[in-house]
């Protein structure tokens, strides 16, 4: 709970501070960085509703008064920001695979119109998926098309990413080979692997984070069957759901310590 509590508010912060230095600077809001954007909005909403929700039901849990509805509304909350954070970090993955494919034509195919539709409509998929399986009787049922979706998510990040290292390597011969002459073309194609560079270290920490959640939903069940006590489940699902919550403090950190450009906008922010 303290821990939650630690990881909430610092998330709320550090979110913050990214939300708040892509508005108040300008040359922070290219196309590359409105993704961040939309992950920070994604991460503060977890931090600062769904993880103290998630406080207050442990806290009743251990006074005695345990609140079924209040766990609901935990678990649900829970669920549409990490369903939302896949599909964010799902998106992330293609635009940095398209800017390293298509650098010339990359501005022409993404567009701010069409990455902010593209997260309007994930946001409706999403809160859509999470009502159907509040409204759906069948937990198991849901249970496993939880995990399928999440499985099926982490599979095309990591097969667009293999795909996007070969890219990578590409690109950095090509750094190598540009001629002196032409430094506007090598700071270009290194902001643009320094910004991969900084995706790919944010899909690293959700899938490190997810992937201890996937298992012990795929494995919950063969620990009740080896007789696990419910006290050791229940503590195992909390940290878990912990695990995951702190992704969303992660992200922000992350941005912060690959992009120098995040770190002058908020030491502007403050002089």
């Amino acid at each position: 709970m303290v821990l939650n509590i630690v990881i909430s508010l610092f998330g709320i912060v550090a979110n913050g501070l990214i939300i708040a230095a892509y508005l108040r600077d300008p040359p922070l809001r290219r196309i590359q960085n409105t993704i961040f954007l939309f992950l920070a909005i994604t991460d503060i909403s977890a931090t600062a509703f769904a993880q103290p929700v998630f406080v207050v039901a442990i806290l009743r849990k251990l006074l005695g008064d345990e609140d079924c509805l209040l766990w609901s509304l935990s678990s649900n909350l829970m669920m549409l920001f990490v369903f939302q954070s896949l599909v964010t970090i799902v998106i992330l993955s293609l635009q940095t695979f398209v800017s390293l494919a298509y650098p010339y034509q990359y501005l022409q195919i993404i567009t701010k119109r069409r990455l902010k539709m593209a997260v309007a409509f994930s946001w409706g998929l999403v809160i859509t998926a999470t009502i159907a399986l509040e409204i759906h009787p069948h937990i198991k049922v849901n249970l496993y098309f939880t995990v399928c979706i999440v499985t099926l998510t982490i599979i095309t990040v990591v097969f667009t990413w293999i795909w996007t290292y070969r890219l990578v390597a590409r690109h950095r011969k090509a750094i190598k080979t540009t001629k002196t002459a032409s430094t506007h073309e090598v700071v270009s194609k290194t902001k643009l692997l320094r910004s991969t560079i900084t995706a790919l270290a944010v899909v690293s920490s959700l899938l490190g984070c997810y992937f201890f959640g996937v298992c012990f939903i795929l494995f919950g069940i063969l620990l009740k069957t080896l007789g696990i006590t419910r006290d050791t489940h229940l503590i195992l699902s909390n940290a878990t759901i912990t695990l995951m919550y702190l992704n969303s403090f992660l992200n922000p950190c992350l941005v912060f310590w690959r992009s120098s450009d995040f770190r002058e906008a908020v030491k502007n922010m403050f002089n």
